[in-house]
């Protein structure tokens, strides 16, 4: 039977890097990642990860930045990476809370699954992604 982890984070590697100028930007961020035990990876980590942890398969997510362009900058490296091991990756997008239905109409198509925003917005992600 396969190993699936089904809730992991990417980020991008000059987001690692500079994780302190984004600390700064981002009060969620901060909240969750001020302390630098707090670990990051990127997804060549989670790969390495998953092969030493006999992991076949990620459910991997960016993080909600509280703004847009991050969001996008990061779904966007969420992409890629699914794209590089289209196997052993699944991606979800990540979204600000404000501007859903824009940014639902982005992600659908894009090859991330909005599915699971059904849950968290109430039933709404539909209606949202038709225009509503």
């Amino acid at each position: 039977m396969p190993v699936i982890d089904f809730h992991t984070h990417i980020f991008p590697p000059e987001i690692i890097a500079q994780r302190k100028v984004y600390l700064q930007r981002d009060s969620w961020f901060r909240q969750l990642y001020a302390d630098p035990k707090a670990r990051m990876a990127s997804a060549d980590d989670l790969i390495a990860s998953m092969g030493r942890c006999g992991v076949d398969a990620s459910v991997t997510f960016g993080f909600a930045w509280a703004d847009q362009g991050l969001c996008r900058t990061v779904n966007d490296y969420v992409l890629e990476s699914v794209s590089c091991w289209p196997e052993r990756l699944f991606g979800f997008a990540d979204y600000p809370l404000i501007g859903q239905g824009r940014f639902l109409r982005r992600v659908r198509g894009s090859g991330l699954s909005a599915d699971a925003l059904e849950s968290v917005l109430g039933g709404n992600a539909t209606q949202l992604l038709r225009g509503g």
